[in-house]
């Protein structure tokens, strides 16, 4: 009893291995997004007693970027590379003091710990993605819109403003040839202004596919 205690104060829970596997299990059901890592590395700190733990994820261009970290600089270091679905994902580092090389039971335990990290890192880098993915799908939107307005204010707008001034323009001829039999609007001028709503009936529809 005395033995196991001491171990328990020393190495922390690093001799039970489930119980270790357990608290990360429960981590990635409760935590989420940018807290999962930070709070994974503080309860492996707690649980393992070593000095130091990182965690890093791998970037898609290559190399690793530090998602979360507890404890100081040390003289010793282990890597343990995390891997999803075959795809390496990011690595666990441990760091300690004393004692030039790790336990073969500690090593042993990081490898099992290796799988459920991995898992926690994957869920990690899916959600950053799904935020870039909404924050580029709202970024194409509003560019849509504002395109839409632009070709609204600047195409159509002006184009049916003319329209309207030369049928205006037409009626107003027409009254007056009424009145002093002069002549009535020219075909020329009332074929230009059907052109020009042809012209605005092809730039909706196109503006309708772009849509």
């Amino acid at each position: 009893l005395g033995e196991h205690l001491v171990d328990r104060l020393v190495f922390g829970s690093r001799d039970d291995a489930l119980a270790v596997v357990q608290r990360i299990v429960d981590h990635v059901g409760t935590d989420t997004g940018d807290d999962l890592l930070p709070a994974l590395a503080r309860s492996l700190e707690r649980g393992l007693r070593f000095d130091a733990i990182a965690i890093d994820v791998a970037m898609p261009g290559g190399g690793w970027e530090r998602a979360a970290s507890v404890g100081r600089d040390t003289e010793h270091h282990h890597e343990v590379v995390l891997r999803h679905r075959d795809e390496v994902v990011g690595r666990l580092v441990v760091g300690w003091e004393h004692a030039p090389s790790m336990r073969a039971h500690d090593e042993q335990l990081l490898d099992q710990l290796a799988g459920p990290l991995g898992l926690a890192v994957s869920w990690v880098r899916l959600a950053a993605d799904l935020r870039r993915s909404r924050l580029a799908t709202v970024s194409a939107r509003e560019e849509e819109r504002r395109r839409l307005r632009r070709d609204l204010h600047d195409g159509v707008g002006p184009t049916l403003t003319g329209v309207s001034l030369g049928l205006r323009t037409a009626v107003r001829q027409l009254d007056r040839a009424a009145v002093t039999r002069s002549s009535p609007p020219s075909p020329a001028m009332l074929t230009r202004l059907a052109e020009e709503v042809d012209g605005v009936v092809q730039e909706i529809k196109q503006i309708v596919r772009d849509l």
